[in-house]
C-alpha cells in the first residue's frame, strides 16, 4: 500500500463512519459485545493483514496532496459530530457508541501510520 492509497482507504472509512459511504453488513464474531471490545479498546496491535469490508479496500490514491488535506477536512467533521448524533451501524461490529466509533477511527489510523514508521 502506498501513502496515497492509506490516505485514500482512511477517506474512505471516515466516509463509512460518517455515513456517506454505504457498506454492507458482514457477519463476524467481532459484533458479539466481547469480540467488539477486544478489536476496538484491547490495547493489543491489530495483526498486519486483517480483512477489511471491499468498499474499503483498494481505493484509487492519486493526488496526495489533496487526500490530505480530505481526510483532514473528515477527520475534523468526525471529531465534530459529538456523542448526542446518532452514529451509523459498523458493518462488522453493529451499533457502536460515539466512543466507540472514535477509538476505532485512532486505532485504524495509526494502524496504517505505523505501516510507515510514523
Amino acid at each position: 500500500m502506498t501513502a496515497s492509497a492509506m490516505q485514500a482507504h482512511l477517506i474512505a472509512g471516515a466516509r463509512m463512519a460518517l455515513g456517506t459511504l454505504a457498506v454492507a453488513p458482514k457477519r463476524t464474531l467481532l459484533a458479539n459485545p466481547v469480540g467488539r471490545w477486544l478489536a476496538i479498546h484491547s490495547p493489543l496491535p491489530w495483526p498486519k493483514g486483517l480483512p477489511t469490508a471491499p468498499e474499503l479496500q483498494d481505493p484509487p490514491g492519486a493526488n496526495f496532496e489533496a487526500e490530505r488535506e480530505e481526510l483532514l477536512r473528515l477527520t475534523e467533521a468526525l471529531g465534530q459530530r459529538g456523542q448526542e448524533l446518532p452514529w451509523p451501524k459498523h458493518p462488522g461490529f453493529g451499533q457502536l457508541t460515539a466512543r466507540d466509533w472514535g477509538v476505532l477511527i485512532w486505532r485504524h489510523t495509526d494502524h496504517h501510520l505505523r505501516q510507515f514508521g510514523l
